[in-house]
């Protein structure tokens, strides 16, 4: 792919991302999950940008698969005031580019549904109004595939920023990319912990994911105390 010239801008075309997202999302209704994979496909010919877009992509991939093992239920909960959903770690992290990198810097970038800066801004003033934080786990809609729609179309925009050439030319671009990349990283471990928090207060005990077991244990060998 030759990037374009310095001055010229390709406008981004919405309408192009839809046989990209069917082919890159699937529902599976029999075991209750939600698969998808990375939509960030850029494969431009800059040594000193592809790293940057391999880097994001795997840093969107990381997210999706940590929520892959929950129920459409568990990402919606809200433990206590000081978590937050797995739902809205995902759409606000996604929030993130679309309002720091996107908005700004991409001709053309059409919004998917402007009331989600209102449901998935967190701390930022200046970005306008928000869900008060005790009150995330009230947020029932937009429900989880319309997340999971909102973060391909972003990841969609996202791809055409980098074969812009955008992301090339302006040093701001990137660093706002690779904040964007470490701010993502940060809300990784907050879906780890969330989770964790609201699992301990369920009754039938759930896990996070089976437990392996140990070298040396056979199949079907407990660990546990003896009944």
């Amino acid at each position: 792919m030759t990037l374009p010239r310095p001055g010229r801008v390709p406008i981004w075309n919405p309408r192009r991302c839809g046989e990209f997202e069917e082919s890159t999302f699937r529902h599976e209704p029999k075991q209750g999950r939600f698969s998808v994979t990375a939509t960030i496909d850029f494969q431009g010919d800059s040594e000193s940008v592809l790293p940057l877009a391999r880097r994001l992509a795997e840093t969107r991939r990381l997210s999706l698969a940590l929520a892959e093992p929950l129920s459409a239920e568990d990402q919606v909960v809200q433990p206590m005031e000081d978590a937050s959903p797995t739902k809205w770690h995902l759409a606000h992290t996604t929030w993130f580019f679309e309002t720091f990198v996107l908005k700004p810097h991409l001709a053309g970038f059409r919004t998917l549904d402007e009331r989600f800066a209102y449901c998935f801004n967190s701390y930022y003033e200046a970005a306008g109004p928000r869900q008060p934080r005790p009150k995330r786990g009230l947020l029932t809609r937009p429900s989880l595939e319309d997340v999971l729609r909102y973060r391909r179309h972003i990841d969609a925009a996202i791809d055409a920023i980098f074969k812009t050439g955008v992301v090339e030319r302006n040093r701001a671009v990137t660093e706002l990319i690779e904040l964007g990349i470490n701010h993502e990283q940060q809300h990784q471990e907050l879906i780890l912990t969330d989770i964790l928090a609201l699992f301990a207060a369920q009754p039938l005990r759930p896990a996070y994911r089976p437990s392996r077991p140990s070298p040396g244990t056979s199949r079907g060998e407990g660990t546990g105390p003896a009944r």
